[in-house]
């Protein structure tokens, strides 16, 4: 029910936002400045947005980070132009995740009206607030501080974001992003620019992988965005990503953008809302939490002109978060010993709240659940995203081959997807698989060992 309702909203929002009308006003300097993986995907990421670089695209994509992200963006789209950025994202604010972000764009140079030679500088200061309400659905807000100009003619104002990022399936995301509302920009001479309000809708989906529509040994997803800014024609966004290896990934797009009046394209005079397509790509290498990306821009009107990208990610391998600091000590677990198949009755399959009948790891988390080798926390949830640390691990495991607890050096510390399947001794390929395991792909993996199936034999009569 909650998730039809949630689809049916999306779906109304986005078409009246659709069809407001135009407001007359000029777009912000830092269109499409995301970061080097949105641009190398054709800034097809609302959907996607599953790293720091959500958090100019969709901040409702930060909740479903674990750790504490730095990012920081490059790029010279001109001799005197530089454009940069650098922000942190923290998981746990108070129950939230927050961010700070700043971007700044300078044109070096530039002649101002008293014929003096200075530097015109954009700046933009964003907060962000994320949350996310149920496994799958996270929403998210940024209010946003803007300046412009040089040192004795500069202009000030705000902007607020909001968005929401549905996970329907492993494979299937939704992203919808509402940017610039109230976007308003006031002027020394007393006059205010508007800022276009901006909507951004988009859909993501793993065509090839392990949880992909397509079961397939590599990784490969498909993006793609609606853009509608100021009443002009709708822009359309297309990123592709291939995973040949597991650190590496190669990225291709589409990024359509509106022709300034009197630009060329194809090599011919084009007016304001003219279309112009732009092809990206790029490369990404992650390894130890550290994340660089490139990207190239080549601009398709008829200069050519090509744009570099680079940026750097940084995953801490802890966050100082509530969740990091003795999780074993906070929560109440209930260690249930193994049923036998001598049992006199039959036993109830384990039930979570959080855990939806179509959930991709129901089977996996109820199963090993029912034969008390994992278990929920003390409000009856499961907790499938929650990322499990070294001494939470070795309690499953403990439970699992009802052997004694072992105590472990730095038993806080998250232990990887990599780590995991290494200990379960799997051979799986994994995506990312440096970021902390959750307790969702844990139970996937332990579902798959031979001593876990070995145990779910000996359980009794299973019942409903």
């Amino acid at each position: 029910m909650f998730r039809s309702t949630a689809l049916k909203s999306f779906l109304i929002l986005a078409i009246i936002l659709f069809a407001r009308p135009a407001c007359g006003a000029t777009a912000s300097q830092f269109d499409g400045f995301n970061g080097a993986r949105p641009q190398a995907l054709g800034n097809a990421y609302v959907a996607l947005a599953d790293d720091a670089y959500a958090f100019y695209v969709n901040p409702a994509g930060l909740a479903e980070l674990k750790q504490i992200n730095i990012f920081s963006t490059y790029a010279q789209p001109g001799d005197n132009i530089t454009l940069s950025g650098a922000g942190i994202v923290f998981p746990d604010f108070f129950g939230l995740t927050a961010g700070l972000g700043y971007r700044r764009q300078t044109a070096a140079g530039f002649t101002a009206p008293d014929g003096t030679t200075v530097d015109y500088i954009d700046q933009d200061l964003a907060l962000i607030l994320a949350k996310q309400i149920s496994d799958g659905l996270s929403f998210g807000a940024a209010a946003r501080g803007i300046s412009s100009g040089y040192s004795s003619n500069n202009s000030s104002g705000q902007a607020l974001d909001f968005s929401v990022k549905r996970t329907y399936r492993p494979w299937l995301r939704l992203g919808l992003s509402l940017q610039d509302l109230g976007g308003r920009i006031n002027n020394q001479d007393g006059s205010a620019t508007e800022l276009p309000l901006n909507l951004v809708a988009g859909v993501s989906c793993d065509l090839f992988g392990k949880n992909a529509l397509f079961k397939e040994r590599n990784e490969v997803r498909l993006n793609a965005d609606l853009n509608e800014k100021n009443g002009n024609p709708l822009l359309l966004h297309l990123g592709l990503e291939w995973l040949p290896l597991e650190t590496i990934a190669l990225r291709a797009g589409l990024d359509q953008n509106i022709a300034d009046s009197g630009s060329i394209s194809g090599g011919t005079s084009t007016t304001a809302n003219s279309l112009i397509n732009n092809l990206t790509f790029g490369l990404g290498f992650s390894r130890g939490g550290l994340t660089i990306d490139y990207a190239m821009r080549r601009n398709g009107d008829q200069t050519g002109d090509v744009i570099n990208y680079l940026s750097f990610a940084y995953e801490l391998a802890e966050a100082g978060t509530a969740e990091a600091v003795h999780p074993a000590r906070e929560e109440k677990i209930e260690l249930r010993p193994l049923p036998e198949a001598a049992a006199a009755k039959a036993v109830k399959i384990k039930h979570f709240p959080d855990v939806p009948v179509d959930y991709w790891a129901r089977e996996a988390i109820e199963m090993l659940s029912t034969a008390g080798i994992m278990w929920s926390y003390a409000d009856g949830n499961f907790y499938p995203n929650k990322s499990v640390t070294l001494s939470e691990f070795e309690t499953i495991m403990s439970a699992a081959r009802r052997t004694p607890l072992v105590e472990v050096a730095n038993g806080n510390k998250y232990i990887t997807r990599q780590e995991a399947a290494s200990r379960l001794r799997l051979s799986s390929r994994l995506n990312r698989p440096f970021r902390p395991v959750t307790r969702a792909e844990l139970a996937q993996m332990i579902y798959q060992t031979d001593w876990a199936k070995a145990a779910l034999k000996r359980l009794p009569v299973l019942e409903e």
